[in-house]
């Protein structure tokens, strides 16, 4: 292989870098993802990821969408914003005098 082929060969299989997830929205509407929490649950039974996100957004758009790769078509359902409260109040710092 002459090394021209071989660069060739390495550019098409090598990884491309994107980002994990985006808005995405009309052109000159631009929307920006403000502000965001997320639980990562795994169940070890069903060998099931549960990705829970609670997100805001921040633009002039009326309307936009939001990317999010996966490994394979996921399951989308809705869940209580509550969870995120009760995370907060099981993780938050104990202050102690010494």
């Amino acid at each position: 292989m002459r090394p021209t082929t071989r660069t060739a060969a390495a550019a098409l299989t090598a990884p491309v870098r994107s980002p994990a997830c985006c808005a995405v929205s009309r052109l000159g509407e631009p929307v920006i993802n403000a502000d965001q929490t997320v639980l990562i649950l795994w169940d070890a039974e069903t060998r099931t990821e549960h990705f829970v996100r609670k997100a805001s957004f921040r633009g002039g758009g009326a309307d936009f969408g939001f990317l999010v790769p996966t490994p394979a078509l996921p399951e989308l359902s809705e869940s209580d914003s509550g969870v995120f409260q009760a995370l907060a109040d099981i993780t938050r710092p104990v202050a102690a005098l010494r």
